[in-house]
Parts: C-alpha cells; structure tokens; sequence
C-alpha cells in the first residue's frame, strides 16, 4: 500500500528543481512558497476543476449545463480566476509560473501616504477650493480602481484633534480590523496572497493528509494518521477501534486537516488563499462522482511535466514560454477530456 509514489512525495525535489532555476532566470516576479502552494491547492480545486471543464465543453462548440449554476453559485467568481490563470494542469509549476503567474501576481504600484487634503478647523472654502478637492478625490479613487497593480488602499479621513500616540494606537486598530497587513516581498497584483499566519508546513501537511486520503480511501483514520506522519501527537500504541482521549485527538486532528485541504482548494479558485474558513465550495452532488479527486490527482500526474524537471531544459525553455504567453488565450487550450 505505501508503494504507491504521491504527488506530495516529490514536492521536496521540486522545490529544490525550482529554487535553482530561479538562481538561474531572472524572473520578473520571483515566486516564494506561498505561490507554489497557490498553485498545488488551485490543481485540487473541484469548482476550479468545473469551470474549466464547462468552458472546454464551450470551445468545442457547445455549451454550459442548463443548471451549472446550480452546482456551482458562484460559477462567475471562479471564472474569474480562471479567465486569469487558466490552465493549471498542463504545466508544472515553473512553467506555469513563466507562462501565467508572474503576469498575474505581478508587482505593486509602490505606494506611500497619499494626502488628499487638508481641511484646517475654522477656515472657509470656497466652492473653487471644494472642487479641486473633490478632482483630487476622484482622480486619485480612480486610478486605484483601474490600475491593474495598485495595492489593495484603505482610504480614511483623519480628524487631527488627538495626540499623535492616540491617532497611531487607532489606526492600527483599524488595520486589524480590515487585516491589511499583506506579507512582505510577496508579489502581487490583479492575484495576490491573502495575509495569513498559517506556515508552509501546515499546508504541506493537510496537502499530504488529504491525497493519502483519496488514494487510500477505505482506511480508516488512525491508519491514515499513521501513513500521513503529519500530526504531532504521538501515535504510538493507538489502535483503530480506540475510544481513548488520544484516539479522538488524532482523529480530530486529521479531519481538520482534510477539511482544512478542501477549503484552502476552494479558496484558491476564489482568489481568497489561505484562508481556510469554509465557503460556498461546489454542490456536494458534484463531488460525489465516482473516484472525483483521484482522477484530478491522476491528471496532475500524468499530464503535469513534472518527470521533465532537468533544471537547464526548463530554463532554455523558459523564454519562448513567456513569448507565447503575451498572445496566449483561452481558445488555444485543448480539452482535457
């Protein structure tokens, strides 16, 4: 049972393929692990999955499914992502990285304070003065909402009657409430990684967890605790039909990180990763076809290039990747089915 070679097994050798490519070509956006991880959960998405086979359905000629909406609400949204990001199962990352991600994640506009105005207490203006106001305003509104690389931008007015300790104390109250802290040197743009505190080896692990489950599905969850070797509770001398306290921990521990797979999958196809609270996800219906997620692993494995990874082929590669990019459309994919 364990001889079976998983996706998840090869990831070390990939990152390492990848980090010398990046010592090698000079990307225009350098990825980190946060876009790998984009990217592995993106390829396990079944609404991201769904999208691409409805539009593959409509460039052969036909159409979507009279009630496609009803598998998936928010069909619109995960199109989005994928009229952006496109086909993420016919490359390996690397290649998709060169092809569509760093023109997608790209860089931001670099930003500081902007002051807008200054409004000064007991002063009048007249409506000449409340006009340039009002074009600075507006200029300013649309240009962070048409430019393709402005930062996400929280607009505020300032009253300047408090002490300069007070004022600091309640904005940073206000960036908490918003969460705008964006990670440092992760590129982003019309994509972008949501902030989170969750760290790679947490993603690694429910990753990991998650395809054992679908390759070894009638095993129960002490079992695939056992086989995952992601949990740090001990599992020495727990047995399957165990009602012990440290038996349910570990099953608990598991099915967090199963559901914790599907929604960072889920989030993904939203343009919303990491987050890892459950959303509107694809009809359970859907989910429920025969072997659904071992045929998206068993198509990351076969067709994704991933035994391709001599790291001089990949970087000779590269250029004519990222000239064909600048024409790319979705016309030109093929069907995957």
């Amino acid at each position: 049972m364990n001889d079976q070679k998983l996706i998840s097994d090869e990831f070390e050798q990939h990152d390492k393929v990848l980090n010398e490519v990046c010592q090698k070509f000079n990307f225009a956006v350098r990825p980190d692990w946060r876009h790998k991880w984009f990217f592995r959960f993106l390829q396990i998405s079944a609404s991201y999955r769904y999208v691409r086979d409805c539009q593959a359905e409509i460039k052969s000629g036909g159409k979507n499914p009279d009630n496609y909406k009803d598998y998936l609400p928010d069909y619109d949204l995960v199109n989005m992502t994928y009229q952006g990001l496109y086909d993420v199962w016919h490359f390996d990352f690397v290649r998709w990285w060169a092809t569509f991600g760093q023109l997608q994640f790209n860089k931001l506009e670099d930003i500081k304070f902007k002051e807008l105005a200054l409004i000064q207490f007991g002063k009048k203006y007249d409506q000449n003065k409340r006009q340039l106001f009002n074009i600075r305003f507006q200029n300013y509104l649309d240009h962070v909402i048409d430019s393709p690389s402005f930062p996400d931008t929280l607009i505020l007015g300032v009253t300047m009657d408090k002490s300069k300790n007070v004022l600091i104390r309640e904005f940073i109250e206000i960036m908490d409430r918003y969460n705008v802290y964006p990670q440092e040197n992760t590129a982003h743009g019309n994509f972008f990684i949501k902030q989170s505190k969750l760290k790679e080896g947490a993603l690694r692990d429910c990753y990991r967890t998650f395809e054992l489950r679908i390759r070894f599905p009638e095993i129960s969850l002490i079992e695939l605790a056992k086989m995952a070797n992601t949990l740090k509770t001990s599992l020495a001398g727990i047995k399957d039909d165990s009602n012990s306290e440290a038996a349910k921990s570990v099953r608990s521990g598991i099915k967090n990180q199963l559901t914790m797979a599907i929604n960072l999958a889920e989030a993904a196809a939203r343009s919303s990763f990491p987050h890892t609270k459950k959303g509107p996800g694809i009809h359970s219906k859907y989910l429920q076809m025969p072997d659904y997620f071992m045929n998206l692993f068993n198509i990351i494995q076969e067709i994704t290039p991933y035994k391709t990874q001599d790291v001089n082929q990949i970087v000779n590669e590269l250029p004519s990747l990222i000239e064909r990019a600048k024409s790319y459309n979705l016309d030109s994919l093929e069907r995957l089915y």
